[in-house]
């Protein structure tokens, strides 16, 4: 079924992802039959780290498929990148492309729901907001152009570092003020203690356990 990619890797992972393919879709189809599929909600997001970020067979897949070299700052946000979407009855089908961050569910669902709560806190923003940029937890934020690796600037494209001199004062305030966020992002996520449960099967969990990465969210009918 996927050719030289079988037995590999990447081809034992895309197995898997279909049979969840095909699980969610009887899923769907059982909503619709209950008649409650055009009343629902569906936000459905994937996992990060599936695979080792070392796996060759990952990055041939991805420039076999796309026809493209990948870069190795492409390859990092390749790597944390996930597939997301959203069914909201009533709503034309369409495209966010725009770096926004698994910080972004909680706000978005909220949004969505009409639920307002000023005593709320979100560290992430709702992805129908203006915010055009995602942080993560590692210190790291994704522009649609950029990316800061938490010591400098780098065009994603060319893997080139951004001369932050050669940039407007508009632009490198923007830049400054990203930065800026993330400090008070982390630093708020931070000052709380992890707080832990014990399962049935007693192992350690975390219980704010909480990822973000770049992703492009679809809504559809």
């Amino acid at each position: 079924m996927f050719g030289e990619f079988k037995g590999t890797p990447i081809g034992n992972y895309l197995e898997s992802a279909n049979y969840a393919d095909v699980q969610f879709g009887m899923f769907i189809d059982e909503l619709k039959k209950a008649g409650l599929y055009d009343n629902t909600v569906l936000f459905i997001f994937g996992d990060h780290y599936g695979m080792r970020k070392e796996e060759e067979s990952l990055y041939t897949f991805l420039e076999k498929e796309n026809n493209i070299y990948l870069n190795d700052t492409q390859k990092t946000l390749n790597f944390t990148n996930v597939l997301a979407g959203i069914h909201i009855p009533g709503m034309k089908k369409g495209v966010i492309d725009k770096p926004v961050s698994k910080l972004d569910i909680k706000p978005t669902i909220l949004s969505i729901a009409g639920i307002e709560s000023e005593n709320d806190i979100c560290l992430g923003r709702s992805i129908f907001s203006t915010k055009d940029y995602a942080s993560t937890n590692e210190y790291t934020i994704i522009t649609k152009d950029m990316y800061y690796d938490s010591r400098k600037w780098v065009y994603i494209d060319t893997n080139e570092d951004v001369n932050m001199d050669s940039l407007d004062e508009e632009t490198k305030k923007k830049l400054e003020e990203m930065i800026s966020n993330l400090d008070i992002e982390l630093g708020i996520s931070n000052a709380y203690p992890i707080l832990y449960k014990i399962d049935s099967n007693s192992s350690l969990s975390s219980g704010n356990s909480v990822n973000s990465e770049n992703v492009v969210l679809e809504q559809s009918n």
